[in-house]
């Protein structure tokens, strides 16, 4: 395999390599604690209806995946060119598609018996494909926590607000057209869904200034 580059990663080694065909994902993990937790859940959802890359080979000895690599942008290049062109219906499709995954990713019976969340709602994390914009990919699964699908909606705008630039017009307005939606389709109240953003940027706010 060769290495053609390198991802930005804080907490694995990613890097896009290609043999004599095709190129392929290689993460290498830190830990290899985080490699098990992220094969496991990657082994738990890969028999539903949600989009996620496959696993081509595992190398429990170096705590290593080769992966299906996913043409196309990130979630967040996607909000971010959203914001600079003043497009707030593209910006909004984009939290549509990843609330629409996160849906399905919820209904998955071993993430429900389970309690579980997807919990890690970096931008990063949801690849739109070049082909479709319909199409998202979810991806990175080490970070699954106890949680449920109001909590993961709850962090998904909270971290859509603090984006630079935070807390813009843009994104507030953008962020009132996203709950309107939620709400109108009946799938929370208001009051759940602004708590659960509260929740979430506390959280966020936690992070930032290292408060535990």
């Amino acid at each position: 395999m060769k290495i053609i580059k390198e991802f930005k990663s804080k907490k694995n080694n990613v890097y896009l390599v290609e043999d004599e065909t095709r190129v392929f994902i290689l993460k290498e993990f830190r830990t290899c604690e985080n490699y098990l937790r992220e094969k496991s859940h990657h082994l738990l959802i890969s028999n539903s209806y949600i989009k996620i890359p496959k696993i081509i080979e595992w190398d429990d000895k170096n705590c290593t995946l080769l992966m299906e690599y996913l043409e196309g942008m990130t979630a967040l290049d996607a909000i971010e060119r959203a914001e600079k062109k003043e497009d707030s219906s593209y910006a909004l499709s984009v939290l549509k598609s990843i609330f629409t995954w996160l849906e399905k990713f919820h209904s998955i019976e071993e993430i429900k018996s389970n309690k579980l969340s997807f919990n890690d709602m970096n931008f990063k994390n949801f690849i739109i494909n070049s082909y479709s914009r319909e199409e998202l990919y979810g991806v990175d699964f080490e970070s699954f926590e106890e949680g449920n699908f109001l909590s993961d909606i709850g962090k998904l705008i909270g971290m859509y607000l603090n984006y630079d630039e935070k807390y813009s017009e843009f994104k507030k307005s953008v962020k009132d057209e996203f709950l309107d939606f939620i709400v109108t389709e009946k799938y929370f109240s208001r009051k759940d869904l602004e708590k659960s953003i509260k929740d979430s940027i506390t959280e966020i706010d936690n992070r930032r200034f290292n408060i535990t």
